[in-house]
């Protein structure tokens, strides 16, 4: 593999044997917690964010819906950097009360122009097993610009209809939706 050109966040890199360029990126992590209550909605928690890649095609609007979701460090595991990510993007900590339960699909492509890989979780949680404080981020530009929300079932529903979600919050919804049934 060449370098043809490197960044801060992502490389492009060619295959030169069968001249196929593609973008290098670290492997991530992406969750959607969950609260499930007798006789109330579930609620998720989501990201609206601001994404500049997403805005070069698409217009409607200036946020997109998306998992909470983040980029493994050197020497992380994908546990850490989930539990990292839960207090960075959203301010959550986990305690030792109350309940939660974690189920991550195998670590996957995501799609064929890049190398990354992705950790797709849910995580059901209770009112008693987190707290909640403030979402600090990584102090980026466009992190500044995004929070993480709670939703309830329904109104996901009518985020997962629109144009403005992506492909990984889709998939972890309808993982949601098949494991429910």
């Amino acid at each position: 593999m060449r370098e043809m050109w490197k960044g801060d966040v992502f490389s492009i890199l060619r295959d030169e044997e069968v001249n196929y360029d593609f973008v290098h990126e670290d492997d991530v992590v992406t969750v959607l917690p969950y609260i499930e209550m007798e006789g109330k909605p579930t609620r998720f928690l989501i990201r609206e964010e601001y994404i500049p890649p997403y805005f070069n095609k698409t217009v409607k609007g200036d946020k997109f819906y998306t998992a909470l979701m983040g980029t493994i460090k050197n020497g992380e595991d994908s546990l850490n950097c989930l539990f990292r990510e839960l207090k960075e993007e959203a301010g959550i900590t986990l305690t030792g009360e109350g309940n939660w339960s974690l189920r991550c699909i195998k670590r996957m492509p995501i799609c064929k122009t890049t190398d990354i890989r992705a950790y797709m979780c849910l995580i059901s949680l209770d009112e008693n097993g987190f707290v909640q404080g403030d979402a600090l981020g990584d102090g980026s530009e466009y992190e500044k610009r995004s929070k993480s929300i709670w939703v309830k079932s329904w109104e996901l529903e009518t985020i997962i209809g629109s144009d403005n979600v992506d492909l990984i919050l889709y998939s972890l919804y309808h993982k949601y939706r098949l494991e429910k049934r």
